[in-house]
C-alpha cells in the first residue's frame, strides 16, 4: 500500500473520530431521548498500563485515601466527573512542593482529585456514568496515588489515567485498580517498600 493511501485512511479515520466525538449528545440530550427515565452512560478510554518508572514522572505521587465531595457535569456537558478530597498519610514526591505550602500554619493542604465517572440528578433525572477502565477500590481503602496538575495548584488528576492509581492490600502488597489484562504484571510481586524505593531512586536519577 502506498504512502499516500495510508496516509489518506489514517485522514479519514481521524475525521470519523473527531466527528464522533463532536456529534456525541449532551447528557440534557441523551435524558429527554430517554423520556426523562435514569440514564446510565458506560465511558471506556483505552488506558495502556505504565511502568513505575514512567509513573515516576508524577507531579505528585501520595499515599491516602479518596473522599468523595462533589460530583458535576464537564463544560460539554457529555460526561460526569467525582471530585475526592486526599486524605493523605504519605508524601513519596511532590514535584512543587505543594503540600508544604498551606495559608494557615500547622494544617494540610486541601488536595483535591477529579475522576471520572459519578452520579448527578440532572434535571430531575438520575444520571451515572460509569469510567469502565477502572475498578473501584474497596471502602476506606489505602491508595496509591500518582497525579498530575491542573491549572489550580491543588486540583489533580490521575496521571496516565487509570493506570496511576493503586490499592495497597495487606502485608504490603499493592493492586492497579486499571482493568488491563497486563495491569500487574510489574508490581504484582514488589511490596509497598520496594515500589517507593524504586520511585525515589528513579525521580532522583
Amino acid at each position: 500500500m502506498s504512502n499516500m493511501k495510508v496516509a489518506r485512511i489514517a485522514g479519514l479515520c481521524a475525521t470519523v473520530l473527531c466527528c464522533a466525538f463532536a456529534q456525541r449528545p449532551t447528557i440534557p440530550d441523551q435524558i429527554a431521548q430517554n423520556g426523562g427515565r435514569p440514564v446510565s452512560l458506560p465511558v471506556l478510554r483505552d488506558t495502556e498500563p505504565l511502568s513505575l518508572r514512567d509513573l515516576a514522572a508524577a507531579d505528585l505521587v501520595v499515599l491516602g485515601k479518596l473522599v468523595p465531595q462533589r460530583a458535576y457535569m464537564n463544560d460539554r456537558q457529555t460526561e460526569i466527573y467525582t471530585e475526592y478530597e486526599v486524605i493523605a498519610q504519605r508524601v513519596i514526591a511532590d514535584r512543587f512542593g505543594i503540600t508544604s505550602k498551606s495559608n494557615r500554619p500547622g494544617a494540610p493542604v486541601r488536595l483535591l482529585v477529579e475522576l471520572l465517572g459519578g452520579e448527578l440528578v440532572v434535571n430531575g433525572t438520575r444520571v451515572v456514568v460509569d469510567d469502565l477502565s477502572r475498578t473501584r477500590w474497596s471502602e476506606g481503602a489505602n491508595l496509591l496515588m500518582f497525579l498530575t496538575q491542573t491549572s489550580e495548584a491543588t486540583r489533580f488528576r490521575l496521571y496516565g489515567g487509570s493506570a496511576g492509581l493503586f490499592e495497597v492490600k495487606a502485608p504490603g502488597r499493592i493492586e492497579s485498580r486499571l482493568k488491563h489484562e497486563e495491569k500487574d504484571k510489574e508490581v504484582g510481586a514488589l511490596t509497598f517498600g520496594q515500589i517507593v524505593k524504586i520511585i525515589t531512586t528513579t525521580r532522583s536519577q
